[in-house]
């Protein structure tokens, strides 16, 4: 009996149901099999996506960090630790991460995402330049296409070279310099550069998602209902449900006070 491998089937089956949506159960396992030191590779990243997807992203990116360090390569495992790091707020790790990967096609990061929130800015490639099987495995699968251009290590590389600050095309500005901007124009007290400053904001948190600790920075002191709002949006971004819904419920609370040109 000292032969069988009972450990095999439960990671296994652990594997399948996270595969059918049932998280509990597949966490419950996966968490199991962890607390004994089974799990290989593969099922540190099982166990990544399953505490993702349960809503513990902390502990989901030590899972998928484990996962790395021990030479595995799935994508989800990537994603997990980039939006863990953008969601602690380490912007520049979480964009090595993004780098890492390499662009992905909207439906690609749709398929690996599945409905999950997306904290780090994950830059979209046309869906015929990027085959998310071969950036991975660096192999087209059985009836996949093939390719006779750089290898995956090329492509990381010049990713890397390239800066993790860079950005898609398209005319993007620079979510930093418009960040820094934005600074400058909520340190006056003219009104109409508050308000355009406000706007900056705004387009930061759209334009690279892991500058939100930047943002709430930067409005933290401001009691402006617009202000409120942008805070709001930052600590979703980061996870911070309770400041976030905190800082809308106070923006609603004065979007409905009188203005004083009521009737009396």
């Amino acid at each position: 009996m000292s032969g069988i491998d009972l450990v095999g089937p439960d990671r296994h089956l652990a594997s399948i149901h996270l595969r059918v949506g049932a998280l509990l159960l597949a966490r419950a396992e996966l968490e199991a099999l962890a607390a004994r030191d089974l799990l290989d590779p593969a099922g540190l990243a099982d166990l990544a996506e399953a505490r993702w997807r349960t809503g513990d992203l902390e502990r989901a990116a030590e899972s998928a960090i484990a996962h790395l360090d021990a030479g595995g390569d799935r994508p989800v495992a990537r994603v997990i630790a980039a939006e863990g790091a953008a969601a602690a707020g380490r912007a520049e790790e979480a964009r090595a991460h993004v780098a890492a990967l390499g662009a992905l096609s909207v439906a690609e990061l749709g398929a690996l995402f599945a409905g999950m929130p997306q904290r780090a800015f994950w830059p979209s490639a046309p869906p015929a330049t990027v085959d998310l099987r071969e950036a991975t495995t660096g192999a087209s699968l059985p009836g996949g296409p093939s390719t006779t251009g750089p290898t995956v290590g090329d492509q990381r590389r010049e990713a890397r070279q390239a800066g993790s600050r860079s950005r898609p095309g398209r005319g993007f500005p620079d979510a930093a310099e418009v960040l820094s901007r934005a600074r400058d124009e909520l340190r006056g007290g003219n009104p109409e550069r508050i308000a355009t400053g406000l706007d900056r904001l705004a387009l930061v948190l759209r334009l690279d998602p892991t500058l939100a600790p930047g943002v709430i920075e930067a409005v933290v002191r401001r009691q402006e209902p617009a202000a409120l709002l942008i805070r709001g949006d930052a600590c979703r971004i980061l996870g911070r449900t309770l400041e976030a819904e905190a800082a809308l419920v106070a923006a609603a609370a004065l979007l409905d006070r009188p203005t004083g040109r009521s009737a009396s």
